[in-house]
């Protein structure tokens, strides 16, 4: 990723640990996605959008792939019935929903560069496994 855009809401103790974020949630992907290349990925840091995003122009291959990132202090995840969830929402660090975030959005990015079926049952699995690894206190609370 190597086009990063700040929007001005983002507050300056997000900002802080913007650059850990980005790069916590890259790896993470990196690893588990090594034929994926992430490099043309443009990613839009806001802290007043409804939601994050994945999206791209399939008219126009000039245009990057994007993730329009909006930096919370909760976790919202869909609910696959398929993967036992309890609860759609856990309180966390802003730190840890912004990589969460991250990687959903960036699992839509695998999904379009490999084929996969689209849909949010891998971009949900993507973030617990995450969350079961790195964080199983906010895991618990979702599953």
């Amino acid at each position: 990723m190597k086009n990063i855009i700040i929007r001005k809401s983002v507050p300056k103790y997000v900002l802080k640990k913007l650059e850990d974020i980005l790069l916590e949630g890259l790896l993470f992907m990196e690893d588990a996605y090594p034929e994926v290349s992430f490099n043309q990925v443009r990613v839009i840091v806001t802290y007043n959008a409804s939601r994050s995003r994945y999206y791209r122009n399939d008219y126009d291959e000039h245009l990057s792939p994007t993730v329009l990132l909006n930096i919370r202090d909760n976790i919202f995840i869909y609910n696959m019935k398929s993967l036992k969830i309890k609860s759609t929402f856990a309180k966390a660090p802003f730190f840890v929903s912004g990589i969460s975030s991250l990687i959903h959005e960036l699992t839509h990015h695998v999904q379009y560069e490999k084929g996969l079926p689209k849909g949010e049952l891998l971009t949900t699995k993507n973030e617990l496994e995450y969350l079961k690894v790195f964080h199983p206190d906010i895991h618990k609370q979702l599953i």
